[in-house]
């Protein structure tokens, strides 16, 4: 009965075991076997990957002895950007500008050509996502006719290890721009490393030239796929905007048939214009600084500016000229000011200034200063001299009794004051009065005060 058991169950076991093998058989004579990938699809893959991980990037972009290197870091559709650019023959960067875009909004900020060590501040460029790959393999591998390289490593590919696949494809129309693409991937499918060689053509088929000839090379290096990146946003300066309007403009005229005007700094202006209402054409005509506009020229000195050329009478306006001003930066310009009429004709002598005020700034030397005088071009100062009884005009060309002037616009610095002299007891007394071509003003009143 024993003997019949012990059978039983070895014909089963070996039954059992008969059944496995000639599964396993079937499996593996009917299993389907692994799929292929062709180098279109295996580039593709790579590809992917560095589209959908997080990873980093260094692109040397090479021709003749220039060089700009592009460090990349990719974290989703984030991305943080340095690039660093090198003069002929040197490998000291000479200068750099960094970029981030960051949930939707791209940020920028440059460093000086002369200090490159130096950042400037954080600006908000835009709202889009820029192409950063553009010139690295993936960007025009989709569509493209890809072969993988078997012949021996060149030289750009010295070093390659024999688990590395090398795969090669062309774009690029020829005769014009032609681009030679290889991408290096290892066993796993991961990218390592990527070259575009762009060779340009010296001329197009017509033998119009189009560009000088020669080679650009960008050689890409990928690290850390799948690794996680961490972009930060930058605290950026508020978008630059167009500059306010500019008040009204003040004119003068400071001699017959030239203005000066002047108005208010806006603090966001880089630049300014001026327009005039020209009777003859019934509308506005722009003023340029790089030649007259109908005989008128202008001048600019930051916020003023000098008008010559006007005629002290036309017909239409009798002398006067209509004057605005806008401000201008590199996000546009301003609502044109309001109107400024200023007349043209002979200003005759200036009016008399007011009374100057003065203050000793060392022992001997006064600091005097006084209002303008709308139509002055010029101005005198003179002081009451107790030992001949009359005041004595200074001279901004020489000393007077020894005593010296500096003239600053409507202000100027006398040196050369004794403390004592005989009949005064260290006090001086001055005036001032404004000139201009019709004549010059009277005296104004006395400002006296002590030199100590």
């Amino acid at each position: 009965m024993l003997y019949k058991l012990i059978l039983s169950v070895g014909i089963a076991a070996a039954i059992v075991l008969v059944v496995a093998i000639v599964g396993l058989l079937l499996l593996f004579v009917l299993r389907e076997p692994a799929k292929q990938l062709g180098p279109s699809e295996t580039v593709q893959q790579a590809c992917d990957m560095l589209a959908e991980n997080d990873h980093d990037a260094v692109i040397v972009a090479t021709t003749g002895s220039e060089k700009t290197v592009y460090n990349l870091a990719f974290s989703g559709s984030n991305s943080h950007m340095t690039v660093e650019l090198y003069v002929p023959d040197e490998d000291t960067a000479v200068g750099q500008f960094e970029h981030i875009f960051k949930d939707g909004v791209e940020y920028i900020r440059l460093n000086s050509r002369n200090t490159p060590d130096s950042r400037g501040p954080w600006e908000v460029v835009g709202t889009h996502r820029p192409q950063l790959y553009q010139n690295t393999p993936c960007f025009s591998a989709e569509g493209s006719s890809i072969e993988e390289a078997t012949e021996e490593a060149t030289e750009e590919a010295a070093g390659t290890s024999p688990s590395e696949r090398r795969f090669v494809w062309y774009t690029g129309t020829a005769g014009e721009s032609v681009e030679m693409n290889e991408l290096w991937i290892d066993s796993t499918g991961r990218p390592l490393r990527g070259l575009v060689t762009v060779t340009e053509a010296p001329a197009t088929s017509t033998g119009e030239v189009r560009s000088p000839s020669g080679i650009w090379r960008f050689e890409t290096t990928y690290s850390g796929l799948g690794e996680s990146n961490i972009i930060t946003t930058p605290v950026a300066a508020p978008p630059l905007t167009p500059p306010r309007t500019p008040e009204r403009p003040f004119g003068a005229v400071i001699s017959p048939g030239t203005v000066a005007l002047d108005w208010n700094d806006v603090p966001t202006a880089t630049s300014y214009a001026v327009r005039f209402w020209l009777v003859s054409v019934n509308r506005y005509v722009e003023l340029s600084p790089s030649g007259p506009v109908r005989g008128i020229s202008i001048t600019f000195n930051g916020s003023s500016a000098v008008i010559s050329g006007l005629a002290t009478s036309r017909p239409g306006h009798d002398g006067w000229y209509a004057f605005q001003v806008l401000a201008v930066n590199d996000a546009g310009s301003s609502a044109w000011s309001g109107n400024n009429h200023v007349p043209v004709s002979d200003p005759g002598a200036p009016d008399i200034p007011e009374r100057p005020s003065g203050a000793v700034i060392r022992p001997g030397t006064v600091a005097l200063d006084w209002n303008d005088a709308p139509t002055a071009t010029s101005y005198a100062v003179r002081f009451w001299l107790v030992s001949i009884d009359r005041y004595v005009e200074l001279s901004p060309h020489r000393p007077v009794r020894g005593i010296s002037i500096n003239f600053d616009g409507s202000s100027a610095t006398i040196s050369g004051l004794a403390k004592s002299r005989p009949g005064h007891d260290g006090w001086y007394a001055f005036q001032v009065r404004a000139i201009n071509d019709a004549g010059s003003s009277a005296w104004s009143g006395n400002n006296r005060m002590p030199v100590p």
